[in-house]
């Protein structure tokens, strides 16, 4: 048996859905965060499937380096299928999953905390 979180099924399950849940409402905080920025619902409506495609395919597309990894979508939204290449990074799940996420949440934050700069100097200089 490969990348699994415990020998144990129902830990295992447990930790698995617990984590692809915290990971979906990351990529959606993400997704959100980028959407402060446009303003043409149509390109709103796609925006999801179109920054899901783009962290998954560029990582891909890079190789296995620990980079790519910090940026692939499917570690944070899939736990324990992760896999670029053929390669299997040889870090633990569980070191793989937080780094992802840290480096996810720190872009949300600095999106969010862009817009709210953005929105007090529109507000300031009018």
């Amino acid at each position: 048996m490969g990348y699994i979180f415990s020998q144990n099924g129902y830990v295992n399950l447990f930790w698995f859905v617990l984590l692809t849940s915290i990971g979906w409402a990351i990529f959606i905080c993400l997704v959100l965060a980028i959407s402060l920025f446009i303003k043409n619902p149509y390109v709103f409506w796609g925006l999801g499937i179109i920054v899901g495609l783009l962290l998954f395919l560029i990582p891909a597309l890079l190789g296995g380096s620990l980079i790519s990894y910090l940026f692939f979508l499917p570690i944070l939204i899939m736990p324990g299928n992760q896999i670029i290449g053929g390669s299997i990074p040889s870090l633990s799940l569980y070191v793989q999953y937080m780094l992802t996420g840290i480096v996810y949440v720190s872009v949300t934050y600095g999106l969010i905390a862009l817009f709210i700069k953005g929105k007090f100097y529109e507000e300031n200089h009018q």
